[in-house]
């Protein structure tokens, strides 16, 4: 029997495998030597000898762009490796020295004050239940009820006469 390193397209070596010694290596499979300590993954061909392989991040001023395959042997101290199917997002991840930490985006809105939701709400349904042409849920009036007499929504002067209208249909104080 007989090793062989099965090749991709980029001569990465993705597998071994045991051949009989009657039958001849397909044309991406290479002949190991006796004792040969070639890794999967790990070791690519060169066309004359099997070379170490590291898969090392791409970066640019710490940001995280990608994987680049180097020799081992050219592997720099400040590089990083990664596994060859890093699933790290090009662009959202930066290297802190240890670890890679997310990117947080930037927020236009973060500084904003948060919109008026809950009135917005509260007068689409007013103007759902004044138009009469769907029959509001209960637990949705309910809660239209409860809203409507608060100050956060009397308070404003633009909704206050809808408010009131509703108020007083509905019999609220």
């Amino acid at each position: 029997m007989k090793t062989v390193a099965v090749l991709d397209d980029d001569a990465i070596v993705r597998s071994l495998i045991k051949l009989g010694d009657d039958q001849a290596p397909a044309q991406e499979q290479i002949e190991l030597a006796d004792g040969a300590q070639v890794v999967p993954g790990e070791h690519r061909w060169d066309g004359s000898q099997f070379v170490a392989i590291a898969f090392v991040a791409v970066l640019d001023g710490g940001i995280y762009r990608g994987v680049e395959r180097i020799d081992l042997a050219d592997l720099q101290p400040d590089q990083v490796r990664v596994p060859e199917d890093c699933d790290l997002r090009p662009g959202a991840y930066a290297w802190d020295g240890k670890t890679f930490t997310p990117i947080k985006a930037a927020d236009p809105l973060s500084d904003a004050p948060p919109p008026a939701v809950l009135p917005a709400i509260a007068l689409g349904f007013i103007a759902i239940w004044k138009a009469g042409a769907v029959v509001l849920p209960e637990e949705t009036l309910a809660w239209l009820d409860a809203y409507v007499v608060t100050i956060d929504f009397k308070g404003r002067l633009a909704v206050a006469g809808i408010a009131r209208d509703y108020a007083q249909a509905r019999g609220l104080k």
